[in-house]
């Protein structure tokens, strides 16, 4: 497997309140690491794949695939992914005196810098086509680009708002995917964030469409479909790596998901 990694930079500059700067994608790279690095401008970045252990503000965090983080300028933040595990991201670079306040607006700031995107897919489209259509020379191009920035805001903005009145469910998520891989239950979530485990489940399923362990095995599922795709672990310790403690188990959970066993889905 080998890691890709591309920056382009936007070469239509002009003074404005929120500037873009730079697009940029990382894809597959193992041992990635960002050192405490004081900037001038703005990185928004979307974790598509893998984990990371940040420190902010001098707490550790892990923030895995789905993650919108900012790296806000004069703020030091470092992280470094897990080993073994790809890390994929997007990102812009940006400046301007409006752009803190347009995050903070959101609830991500200095203190806060980062949220969970239950859709990812719309962010996802919008780096994508930034990227596509940072180099090209035309006006309507670099006009496009301008306009897809705000776009991003709007999106963000969209998931700050669903969360609104559900921060259970926001930190019942950084939760599982923080600990996904360990012996994690419906009760011990529940317990973490101070609700009890029949509302908790409740209030969950209202908000993402699916049960707590439904969402936790799904999650399991999809990291184990991506190692038994890029890696040459061995079934039995991919499924001790995305939290089953019983192969056997992994494997029955795996095909009632995808229809196919763990060794069927490795040789497709």
């Amino acid at each position: 497997m080998t890691g890709f990694a591309s920056e382009k930079q936007f070469d239509y500059n002009e003074e404005s309140t929120v500037n873009l700067l730079y697009c940029g994608l990382r894809e597959n790279c193992l041992g990635h690491k960002y050192a405490p690095h004081i900037r001038d401008n703005h990185i928004l970045t979307l974790i598509s794949g893998g984990t990371a252990t940040f420190d902010i503000n001098g707490e550790k965090i892990r923030l895995s695939e789905n993650y919108f983080y900012v790296m806000f300028s004069e703020c030091g933040i470092s992280y470094e992914t897990l080993p073994d595990t790809p890390w994929s991201i997007y990102w812009l670079v940006t400046d301007g005196i409006q752009i803190e306040q347009i995050l903070s607006g959101m609830g991500i700031t200095r203190e806060k810098p980062y949220i969970y995107i239950n859709n990812p897919q719309k962010l996802k489209s919008i780096y994508n086509e930034i990227y596509e259509k940072i180099n090209r020379e035309d006006i309507v191009s670099k006009m496009e680009c301008k306009s897809l920035l705000y776009s991003l805001f709007a999106s963000v903005a969209e998931e700050t708002a669903h969360l609104n009145g559900n921060s259970h469910v926001d930190t019942a998520l950084r939760y599982i995917h923080r600990n996904y891989c360990d012996n994690i239950s419906v009760n011990g979530i529940s317990k973490a964030i101070s609700l009890n485990p029949n509302y908790f489940s409740k209030l969950f399923k209202q908000n993402t469409g699916m049960t707590p362990n439904a969402y936790i095995n799904s999650l399991r599922i999809k990291k184990a479909k991506f190692l038994l795709k890029n890696t040459d672990m061995k079934i039995s310790d991919i499924s001790k790596t995305v939290g089953f403690d019983d192969a056997f188990y992994f494997s029955r959970i795996f095909k009632k998901s995808e229809n196919i066993s763990p060794n069927e889905y490795r040789t497709q």
